[in-house]
């Protein structure tokens, strides 16, 4: 629950948090993944240590993750994406 904002405001607010949690988006870089990732995983009220243990990942690394970091392994870049819900799929545009 935000500060400061009527209880149906905050449940406005989190349906569209869930709306753009759950909406697809383009993928540009590791800024925008990040970002989908920390949107995701707030919408769910899960703490960064909450996912990170779902994921088998440290919280650090989820944290860095999430703020973008372009150097992360992929491998377990995935394994957050997976726990917090996401399946991959690649084709051609």
């Amino acid at each position: 629950m935000k500060q400061g904002l009527k209880p149906t405001q905050n449940l406005v607010l989190e349906k569209v948090e869930e709306h753009i949690a759950s909406a697809p988006q383009p993928i540009q870089n590791a800024a925008d993944f990040g970002r989908k990732i920390a949107i995701t995983r707030k919408s769910k009220k899960m703490t960064q240590q909450e996912l990170a243990d779902l994921a088998s990942v440290g919280r650090r690394f989820l944290s860095e993750l999430e703020n973008g970091k372009e150097t992360l392994e992929f491998g377990k870049a995935l394994q957050v994406a997976r726990a917090a819900g996401f399946d991959f799929y690649i084709g051609r545009r």
